[in-house]
C-alpha cells in the first residue's frame, strides 16, 4: 500500500470529488488522512493494528475508528481550510474508506500486522517533512502533481 495506490482507489476518487475536494486539495487531504492514521498508530501501534486487521472490530477499534475521523476531519478543516459543506460530505465517509483501503492493501501484500502497517506509514511518511515538502526539496504538490492528475482522470 502507498499514496500512489490510495490516489488510484475510484472509491475514494468518487468520493472526494463527490464532496467538491479539487484535484489540487486531493493530495493534502490524503495526507492529513495518513498523518492522522500515523499519529494514531506511534500513540497505540496496537490498538490501530486492530483496527486495521481484517478482524471483526471491537467497541474499542470502533471507538478508535470515531477519533481518528474526528482528529481527519478537524485537519482538513483547520490545515487546509476546506468550508463545512466539504467536511460535512466527507464526515462518515472518507475515513472509513481510506482505513478499508489500507487495510485491503496491507492485506493483499501480507503485511497486515503491527510490522507491516509501521513499515507502510514510515515509507509514506518519509517522503515528506514538517512543512509538506518532500525531502529532495521540491514542494509535496510538484511532488504528488502526476499522481493527483492520475488521480481524477477520466476514464
Amino acid at each position: 500500500m502507498d499514496l500512489n495506490s490510495l490516489l488510484q482507489n475510484e472509491t475514494l476518487k468518487g468520493l472526494l470529488a463527490k464532496a467538491g475536494v479539487s484535484p489540487e486539495q486531493a493530495s493534502s487531504v490524503l495526507n492529513t488522512a495518513l498523518t492522522t492514521i500515523k499519529s494514531k498508530f506511534d500513540k497505540d501501534p496496537s490498538k490501530m493494528s486492530s483496527l486495521l486487521s481484517e478482524n471483526q472490530n471491537t467497541e474499542d477499534d470502533l471507538a478508535l475508528a470515531g477519533s481518528v475521523e474526528n482528529d481527519f476531519l478537524q485537519g482538513i478543516s483547520k490545515k487546509l481550510g476546506l468550508p463545512a459543506t466539504i467536511t460535512d460530505k466527507l464526515k462518515g465517509v472518507a475515513m472509513p474508506e481510506i482505513l478499508k483501503s489500507v487495510t485491503g492493501g496491507l492485506s493483499n501484500s501480507g503485511k497486515n500486522n503491527e510490522g507491516g502497517i509501521s513499515s507502510m506509514l514510515s515509507g509514506v511518511m518519509d517522503m515528506f517533512d514538517g512543512d509538506n515538502k518532500t525531502k529532495s526539496g521540491g514542494g509535496l504538490m510538484g511532488m504528488l502533481s502526476g499522481f493527483v492528475s492520475k488521480f481524477f482522470a477520466k476514464k
